[in-house]
């Protein structure tokens, strides 16, 4: 399998002791992923209007799992197609689209996006507001929170402030939040199709990163308002970023308890009421986990 898919064995080795025989089916998914995915701006035009024009060029896909989502094969170049200039659309892959749709942000809420360059999370919740409340979209570095304003300012979304702010330091002036989205920095292990840079790292550079998630999501914890909700998500497929987080954090944060995701996508096996599992191969999406916590007290 290593040799097969130009994959450090060390990391085949992950996959075969979390997934046994359905390495393979993964690992082949990972390359089969063909095309790029867009977000339709449903408050400049209609899914339907913006895929019939993109027919005129290319192939258009609707998405099996995320609603608004098309995947578009042989389009060339994302800045040169229709409507890109418009604002009709963003690059999002579905897994994320699913994760921004579950958030269920409604009209006029806070929502605080803490990790959240390149911005097509943010960028989605902000439309399914309708471009009212606040979404607040930060991130560690200036270069990438320029990407998230301009995104914005294209995708002319005016609910979106975004600014540096490093996730691991609490910072009370941001204030308290309806909804607050971890998607934090992981290991990568489930586009590996589109990181050859990590296909050959060793196996060993992923032990820290739990310990390093719990962190921020803790320090990101405070920032929900009672009754409000908290979603930790990563695109890895490295179930001890993933399952053993979550578990982590709800044994020592007993404010908050499990929070439902209502969803007709089919669910791994291992998954439970409040967590998403999406792999290549079953949802034709990148490797992705969502889950979610309710503050209760």
């Amino acid at each position: 399998l290593s040799v097969k898919y130009s994959i450090d064995k060390s990391l085949v080795n992950l996959f075969v002791g979390q997934y046994g025989d359905e390495t393979e089916a993964i690992l082949q998914g990972f390359f089969a992923l063909d095309g790029v995915s867009i977000k339709v701006n449903t408050t400049k035009i209609s899914t339907e209007e913006l895929s019939k024009e993109l027919e005129k060029i290319c192939t258009v896909v609707p998405s099996n799992v995320a609603k608004d989502v098309l995947l578009l094969k042989g389009a060339g170049s994302v800045r040169e197609l229709y409507g890109f200039s418009q604002g009709f659309f963003h690059v999002q892959d579905s897994a994320s689209a699913v994760c921004a749709s579950l958030v269920g942000a409604k009209e006029n809420e806070r929502f605080l996006d803490v990790c959240a360059a390149p911005g097509g999370k943010s960028f989605s919740v902000a439309q399914s507001m309708n471009n009212t409340g606040e979404v607040y979209a930060l991130d560690l570095y200036e270069h990438k929170t320029e990407l998230i304003k301009n995104g914005a300012k294209r995708l002319g979304l005016d609910n979106i402030k975004s600014f540096v702010n490093d996730a691991s330091v609490p910072n009370d002036t941001l204030g308290e939040f309806d909804k607050v989205l971890c998607d934090l920095p992981c290991s990568g292990l489930g586009i590996l199709g589109k990181k050859p840079e990590i296909r050959y790292k060793n196996v060993a550079f992923v032990d820290k990163l739990p310990s390093l998630q719990y962190d921020l999501l803790t320090t990101s914890a405070r920032y929900v308002k009672k009754g409000g909700l908290l979603f930790y998500s990563t695109c890895t497929l490295n179930e001890k970023e993933n399952f053993s987080v979550v578990d982590k954090f709800l044994s020592n944060h007993s404010e908050f308890e499990p929070f439902s995701l209502e969803t007709d996508i089919v669910r791994y096996k291992k998954d439970r009421e409040n967590t998403l599992t999406l792999f290549p191969h079953i949802h034709n999406t990148d490797g992705f986990f969502i889950s979610a916590f309710k503050k209760v007290r």
